[in-house]
């Protein structure tokens, strides 16, 4: 709750600025770059480096609690600004269960993390770019029935190896820590 009240000035939640500013929060920061709410995701921004001087921040990982809290809009919004000040940035929705970022962002959720984790899609043909920003963004995609057998699988730990290659920073969105696994497996992965 602390955090959510200095993120957002207010004890305010990603949904109610989704009502109070017609869109999401993720195209507030791009819309009003010099903000308060743009401001605190610049100053997110900067945290890690300044936290780590050698850079080891690459993937940062955004859970909450439980469903609902705004850890989409606030990943969305973290990596927009990100991709804004010119670092290489890759999005990956890894709420299998809940997918939100393709709506949230305007894209299509036909091949991403699902069908890369499977075997079924290459990754070049699973990235897709946030045309507002140039953000690389990975959604979803259709789920496996156990997503924690993907997410915790051998094909994610050398996804996360390739993409360090090629990103700055790799914003990883995960499924809510109390409700599923996965969030647990997940932040095993992040710096």
């Amino acid at each position: 709750l602390e955090f959510r009240r200095v993120l957002f000035r207010s004890s305010e939640t990603p949904s109610t600025m989704v009502t109070r500013f017609g869109g999401s929060p993720a195209a507030y920061v791009v819309d009003k770059p010099i903000s308060a709410f743009a401001e605190s995701m610049q100053n997110l921004r900067t945290s890690p480096p300044l936290a780590n001087p050698d850079g080891r921040h690459r993937v940062i990982l955004f859970s909450s609690s439980v469903p609902g809290e705004g850890k989409s809009s606030v990943a969305a919004a973290f990596a927009r600004t990100c991709a804004n000040a010119g670092q290489r940035t890759i999005l990956v929705d890894c709420d299998l269960r809940r997918k939100s970022l393709h709506e949230m962002l305007g894209l299509s959720n036909n091949r991403g993390l699902s069908e890369v984790l499977a075997g079924t899609a290459a990754l070049e043909d699973a990235i897709q770019v946030d045309p507002r920003t140039g953000l690389h963004v990975i959604v979803a995609g259709h789920g496996p029935s156990l997503p924690q057998d993907a997410l915790g699988s051998s094909a994610m730990h050398q996804l996360l190896s390739r993409l360090s290659v090629n990103y700055d920073r790799i914003v990883l969105d995960s499924p809510p820590v109390l409700a599923v696994s996965e969030g647990k497996l997940l932040a095993a992965l992040a710096d």
